[in-house]
Formats: structure tokens, C-alpha cells, sequence
């Protein structure tokens, strides 16, 4: 709309004061109008920003303690298999003292079935505390996996454009688990 079309003239020339001071009111308030929905826009991309940072830095923590986590069970694992070295030492040795045994105290040595029952209830033994401590370890762990998960698909329903750097997490949280279950499966093998 033009100048000409938009205010009425008055009889001395120029235009009538009214329709200048009404249009100029009409400005003001589309332009306070613009300002207050910006103010809300931008209050709400920094509350989602802020959800953001706070989600990246909870998967940041979450997969320190996962890494912490597996870096125990490899420490863990490297201790039980030392200890199965020294359980074979000291089979291997058993096996020499009650072959020497007989030969010195003329007592007839354990049979194979035996020996073999032994050992086998000393690997029983073993085995059950590796299996409670594994227990405890992955009752630890599922409670805070199910609501990372939880979280993860909250994540997923409210921003469905997720940054590159929450996808990099999300995908070092799942190999972290990975890498978790193949320890425990290699644990259990042990």
C-alpha cells in the first residue's frame, strides 16, 4: 500500500494527525510483538540447549564409568587367569608329591577319578565366586543401563535431530556395553 492510500489528506495540506499517530501505534506494537516472540524463541532453543549440555555430559560420565568399568573387569580377568596358572602349578605339583608319596610311604595314590574330583570341586569353587561376582556386577550395572536407555529413547521422542556429538556418545555407550558382555561371556568361559 502506498503513502497516498494510507492516510487521508487534511483541507490545509499534508495528512490528518490520527491516522499518522495510529499508524505509527500499530508499528510500535508489531514491533513490541516481534520482540516478546523472539525473547520466548530464544529462551526456549537455550532451554534446549541446556538439556543438551546436560544429556552430553551425562553420557560423558556414563561412559567413563563404563570404561572404568570394563578397565576392572580386564584387571579382574588378568587376576583369575593368574590364579588359574597357579592352580595348574599347584595341581602339577600335588601330582608329583603323591607320586612320590607312594613310592615313599608305600600308600596307594588318588586315582584319576579322584584327582580329577578334587580339582573339579576346586574349579566348582572358583567358578561360583567368579558367578557372584558377576552377578553383582551386572546387578549394578542394569539398573543404570535401563534408564540410560530410557533416557536415550526420552532423547530420542523430544529431539529428533540429535547432535553429532550425542550419536558419537551413544555409539561409544553401546560398544561399552558390547565390550562388557564380551568380558562377562569370557569371564563365565574362564
Amino acid at each position: 500500500m502506498g503513502n497516498k492510500d494510507m492516510f487521508r489528506t487534511a483541507v490545509l495540506g499534508g495528512y490528518q494527525k490520527e491516522d499518522v499517530l495510529d499508524y505509527v501505534r500499530s508499528l510500535e506494537n508489531e514491533n513490541e510483538t516481534i520482540r516478546v516472540l523472539t525473547k520466548k524463541e530464544n529462551s526456549e532453543i537455550k532451554a534446549q540447549l541446556e538439556r543438551e549440555k546436560a544429556a552430553g555430559e551425562e553420557l560423558r560420565k556414563t561412559l567413563a564409568a563404563m570404561q572404568e568399568e570394563i578397565q576392572l573387569l580386564e584387571e579382574e580377568k588378568r587376576k583369575l587367569e593368574q590364579k588359574c596358572g597357579q592352580m595348574e602349578r599347584y595341581i602339577s605339583i600335588f601330582a608329583a608329591a603323591m607320586d612320590g608319596r607312594e613310592a615313599v610311604t608305600g600308600q596307594p595314590q588318588r586315582s584319576e577319578a579322584e584327582e580329577v574330583k578334587v580339582q573339579t570341586g576346586l574349579e566348582a569353587e572358583a567358578e561360583t565366586e567368579e558367578a557372584k561376582r558377576e552377578t553383582e556386577v551386572q546387578e549394578a550395572a542394569l539398573p543404570e543401563m535401563e534408564q540410560e536407555q530410557r533416557q536415550e529413547q526420552e532423547r530420542k521422542e523430544d529431539a529428533p535431530a540429535a547432535s553429532a556429538y550425542e550419536r558419537k556418545a551413544q555409539e561409544s555407550l553401546q560398544e561399552a556395553r558390547e565390550k562388557i558382555g564380551e568380558l562377562l561371556k569370557s569371564l563365565e568361559a574362564v
